[in-house]
């Protein structure tokens, strides 16, 4: 998402989906060259605009996008911007509060593990996932894929 002033309002648009994939793994420097590739061949911003005109960019704290030697925002600061503000994006340090809040309760806990444990029987046991999902056909009901609710490990 881009914002940008224009006669004196702010305007928000979405600039681009990148595909990753198609650039490689989802490093910092794979992400810088998909970020430039989606402002200057998507949108069509020239790379003299985008490099003298970014004054700030937000991510969440993983390493890849803020690590203080190689992260995604130190490699923006360092292409011509030295000027570059770097943001731990507000509502991922908000989500994380609530996060650890709500973690010192019994209750929010047994949540967490009971979705741990469900996301691991799914993706462990082929067996007991076609099961789930034959169940649900003859309950007439919509299955959902468990998301890991649990971190990187």
């Amino acid at each position: 998402m881009v914002r940008v002033v224009k006669c004196g309002r702010s305007v928000f648009f979405i600039a681009a989906l990148e595909d990753i994939d198609r650039i490689g793994d989802a490093n910092a420097e794979n992400l810088h060259t998909s970020i430039d590739h989606a402002l200057q061949e998507s949108v069509k911003i020239p790379k003299d605009h985008y490099t003298s005109r970014l004054v700030a960019a937000t991510a969440d704290g993983a390493a890849v996008n803020t690590g203080i030697y190689n992260g995604l925002l130190v490699r923006l600061e360092n292409a011509e911007r030295p000027w570059l503000v770097k943001i731990h994006c507000v509502s991922h340090r908000l989500e994380l509060a609530v996060k650890d809040t709500l973690m010192k309760e019994k209750d929010f806990e047994n949540v967490k593990e009971l979705m741990v444990t469900l996301f691991y029987l799914m993706k462990r046991s082929g067996k007991f996932k076609r099961h789930f999902e034959e169940t649900a056909k003859v309950l007439e009901v919509q299955t959902y894929k468990f998301p890991k609710v649990h971190g990187w490990n």
